[in-house]
C-alpha cells in the first residue's frame, strides 16, 4: 500500500501567525493572488504550510543570513 502525504492546511489567523502579517493582509493578499492559497468554499481559504515556505522563500531579498557574500 502507498503512503499519501496530506499537506499540513492553515485556517488564516495561523497564517497570518506564522507570515507575521495581519489576517486583513493575508485577505487581500488572497484576493489580489499574491499567496498561494485554497478556496474551500465562498467564505473560507486555506493554505498549505509547504506552499507558504516556498512563497516566502522566492520572495526573499537580499542575501541569505550566514550564506556566503
Amino acid at each position: 500500500m502507498s503512503s499519501v502525504t496530506v499537506p499540513r492546511l492553515l485556517n488564516v489567523v495561523e497564517a497570518a501567525e506564522f507570515l507575521g502579517m495581519s489576517r486583513n493582509a493575508i485577505y487581500i493578499a488572497c484576493r489580489e493572488g499574491r499567496i498561494p492559497h485554497y478556496k474551500v468554499n465562498d467564505w473560507s481559504v486555506r493554505f498549505d504550510l509547504d506552499d507558504l515556505r516556498a512563497w516566502l522563500e522566492s520572495n526573499r531579498r537580499g542575501p541569505k543570513v550566514g550564506g556566503a557574500p
